[in-house]
């Protein structure tokens, strides 16, 4: 891990009130569906979405800042 870098991807659902930005919020705030997150977010952010949105576990992913890559088991 060259850069150091750790993302939590929680997988998230509303339970009450409107959705708002918050002071933590950068532009937007949506919820979207496993095929709205493949067409929109790049290959490394969206596998990790993608793994909150199937919901079997935890996951580990190594990248490079563009694309995944695959590490053979030792």
């Amino acid at each position: 891990m060259k850069l150091g870098v750790v993302a939590l991807v929680l997988r998230c659902e509303p339970t009450a009130g409107t959705k708002r930005m918050s002071c933590e919020s950068t532009a937007a705030v949506e919820w979207l569906t496993s095929g709205e997150v493949r067409e929109r977010m790049s290959e490394v952010f969206a596998g990790r979405v993608l793994d909150a949105l199937e919901g079997n576990g935890l996951h580990v992913r190594s990248h490079d800042g563009k694309r995944l890559i695959c590490i053979e088991p030792v």
